[in-house]
């Protein structure tokens, strides 16, 4: 599970490049038989999973606190500041 890229452990690896590949790395080593959790509310953190999805690996499934995700995990925030998790519903097959 990856929830966002900021420069937090920058230090560790040079330069944002740098953190970004170590991250993906951990994915790139997933089988299809497993399941990557991408957070997508972030520009990187975007990339990735758009990298991610096309190749032949895990199953990827996208989360997000700031936006709806049709095929992955959101929270929509209600009128009164209350938050309510959206999830695709399964399908009838």
């Amino acid at each position: 599970m990856l929830l966002n890229i900021t420069p937090d452990h920058i230090d560790r690896h040079g330069d944002m490049a740098g953190y970004i590949a170590a991250k993906e790395r951990i994915f790139q080593r997933q089988t299809a038989d497993d399941t990557a959790i991408i957070g997508i509310d972030d520009e990187p953190s975007r990339a990735m999973h758009d990298r991610l999805a096309v190749r032949n690996g895990p199953r990827v499934v996208a989360i997000s606190s700031i936006r709806a995700v049709p095929t992955g995990v959101s929270v929509r925030r209600e009128l009164g500041g209350r938050s309510r998790r959206q999830a695709p519903r399964p399908s009838s097959t």
